[in-house]
């Protein structure tokens, strides 16, 4: 299972497995529990997030989070539940059609995208689950990653983070970057 650096306190992070169809396009499901006070700070490793926020106190939508560039922290004023997805590279783009570079370090609303009309507000964790599960299923049937971005994560993976972006461009093929 694969999952993004978080970092808590005040809050308890549990990891739910993708099914099987799913784990080529996410690294993890997750459930936060978080106390009043409590702070989740996100490193930046270039995935994406589907989630909700529930709590007693305030209408509650889902959220596409683009890629971070620096570290996304979270502080919670009152006891609450989150509940999401941890996208793979590539994988929002298929989602929604909005581009990368537009999403990054941005919230978007899914109520404002095409095609996120089938993920409904719901109001316990394991309804939240079932539907975000129900919804990239129903979605990623039969879809690819970019072939470009696929093996350029690949490679990163086979470096352990330590390969240089100008040996991930020659290695994969692509056109020099600047």
């Amino acid at each position: 299972m694969s999952i993004s650096s978080t970092l808590v306190d005040r809050a308890e992070i549990r990891f739910h497995e993708a099914p099987a169809a799913l784990r080529a396009f996410v690294g993890c499901f997750w459930v936060v529990t978080a106390e009043a006070g409590a702070m989740i700070r996100v490193v930046p490793d270039g995935s994406a997030a589907i989630s909700i926020q529930l709590d007693d106190t305030e209408v509650t939508r889902w959220v596409l989070r683009g890629p971070l560039l620096r570290p996304d922290e979270r502080r919670f004023s009152r006891p609450a539940v989150m509940v999401g997805v941890r996208l793979r590279p590539g994988v929002a783009f298929l989602l929604s059609r909005v581009a990368a570079h537009a999403m990054v370090g941005r919230r978007l609303d899914v109520s404002r995208i095409a095609g996120f009309d089938g993920l409904a507000p719901r109001y316990a964790p394991a309804e939240c689950l079932d539907a975000l599960r129900a919804f990239l299923l129903r979605r990623l049937d039969g879809a690819l990653v970019n072939g470009l971005v696929a093996g350029a994560v690949d490679e990163i993976g086979r470096g352990h983070g330590c390969v240089r972006v100008d040996a991930i461009a020659a290695r994969c093929g692509s056109a020099r970057v600047t």
